[in-house]
Parts: structure tokens; sequence; C-alpha cells
């Protein structure tokens, strides 16, 4: 309940975290990060996930953190992915009538 109280503050000040961290190359605090990044998603809360693929920004700092992930073998190319390769494509267009 904490982490979805006030529109997310508390996610939005882990992430507001991860540029300093990643300029330092601090790794250890990337890594920390994204536990807690993947954690927060694993709670499967409604409104935490609403904000995340509601917000561009958001959004594609949740997946550089995630790039972190000490789960991985190597270290994941998300960012790439999304600005290089990623193409969205609207499947059905539904109208509201």
């Amino acid at each position: 309940m904490f982490v979805s109280q006030s529109e997310c503050a508390y996610l939005k000040a882990l992430l507001a975290m991860f540029p300093s961290a990643e300029a330092k190359n601090n790794y250890h605090a990337l890594a920390t990060l994204a536990s807690i990044i993947k954690s927060i998603f694993l709670f499967n809360e409604p409104s935490i996930i609403q904000l995340v693929v509601s917000d561009e920004q958001i959004f594609e700092n949740c997946c550089c953190c995630l790039e972190y992930d000490p789960d991985l073998k190597e270290k994941a190319n998300h960012r790439w992915f999304i600005r290089d390769r990623l193409k969205f494509r609207t499947v059905l267009i539904m109208e509201v009538s």
C-alpha cells in the first residue's frame, strides 16, 4: 500500500536515483535498484502498473533500471531495444460510439 500512495511517490523517488548511480558506475546501487523495482512490479498492484505504462518517462526509467537486474547473466539492453528496434503498431482500432 505504501508504494502506491501519493501517486507512487516512492517509485518516482527510486527512479530519480538511477541517473546518478549510473553516472558513477555504482553497480551495487544499480543492482539494488533493479531488485527493488522488480519486487515492486511483482506486487502486481494495478495503480503502480497503470502509472508505469501510462507515463513514457517512468516506463523508460523502469526499463533502464531493470537492465542491471542481478539475476541476469549479463547486462540487458532494454534502452537500445525500446529506442531502436521497437515499433508500436495499432492492431485493432476501437471507436467509442
